[in-house]
């Protein structure tokens, strides 16, 4: 010291760095900065956007005042941000003109997210056939292909989507073989989604005795009265009732003084059949 000094203490407001990373599919704005540097106390404006089919989901970080995509920051240390984007989750629905027609369904579980890829099933029930997808929200156009009961999806929107089924009518022709007087129903063109009875009646003197049923289409083929599920064959099915003549007992006594020759002694005895009986008596009868 050689005398009296006047001394000026200068301060300076403290530099934070401020810094943000995206995760996923965005971008984040940032106002308020001046050559990547703040104060203490400084406010910044934070705001993260997202394209068509992102959403912003959270900020990964210390400071800022919300969770929002549009907030800010007041600054109070070194600060490292990430604004995290997620793809957009929609509604994904299937559904079916009559739930007797068939069943569809999403074979993924969601979420559903923004053009991702699903598959749509639809199964039609017995006597029905699969038509074409439709959608009240007319969302065909992400389908592969509208009219394939599997089909692949891109998902842009949320959607509805609808399985059509139709019935399907099989020709139906119901024979009968020599021997039957009726059989039923007429031969004609029959709805596959139900059951249909079939019935053979025999002529006097015949008997059914089995249906000939090549496609497998009745219940019992041993049964005069059956069910046939034409659902189980596509376009013709025939089937045949088949009689046979009736057996019959015949037992044949000789009297005292005789003896009886049967031509054919063991049977069978069919209706209408011709046999040779020859009754010869003895001496004295």
């Amino acid at each position: 010291m050689t005398g009296d000094l006047n001394v000026t203490v200068y301060f300076q407001p403290k530099r934070y760095s401020v810094s943000v990373e995206v995760d996923g599919t965005g971008e984040v704005s940032i106002s308020g900065q001046q050559d990547g540097y703040n104060h203490f106390g400084d406010v910044i404006d934070l705001n993260a956007s997202a394209p068509l089919g992102f959403v912003f989901s959270h900020w990964i970080g210390y400071g800022p005042d919300t969770n929002d995509s549009l907030t800010t920051l007041t600054v109070s240390q070194d600060h490292n941000l990430t604004a995290v984007f997620v793809p957009e989750t929609f509604d994904l629905s299937v559904s079916v003109s009559s739930s007797n027609h068939g069943s569809a369904y999403v074979i993924e579980e969601g979420p559903f997210h923004y053009a991702e890829r699903y598959m749509l099933l639809a199964e039609a029930n017995a006597g029905y056939s699969f038509t074409h997808w439709s959608s009240p929200t007319d969302s065909t156009f992400m389908l592969d292909d509208a009219n394939l009961s599997i089909t692949g999806l891109t998902l842009y929107e949320s959607s509805e989507f609808t399985a059509n089924f139709e019935e399907i009518y099989n020709e139906l022709q119901v024979n009968m073989s020599v021997g039957g007087q009726s059989v039923s129903p007429a031969s004609g063109s029959y709805s596959a989604a139900n059951l249909i009875s079939v019935d053979a009646t025999p002529l006097t003197g015949y008997e059914f005795y089995r249906w000939n049923d090549p496609s497998g289409v009745l219940a019992n083929p041993f049964l005069a009265q059956t069910d046939a599920n034409i659902s189980k064959e596509l376009g013709m099915v025939m089937i045949e009732a088949i009689f046979r003549k009736k057996n019959y007992l015949v037992s044949i006594e000789e009297g005292t003084g005789g003896n009886v020759v049967f031509d054919q002694p063991n049977g069978p005895w069919e209706y209408l059949g011709n046999y040779g009986l020859h009754a010869t008596a003895q001496p004295g009868f």
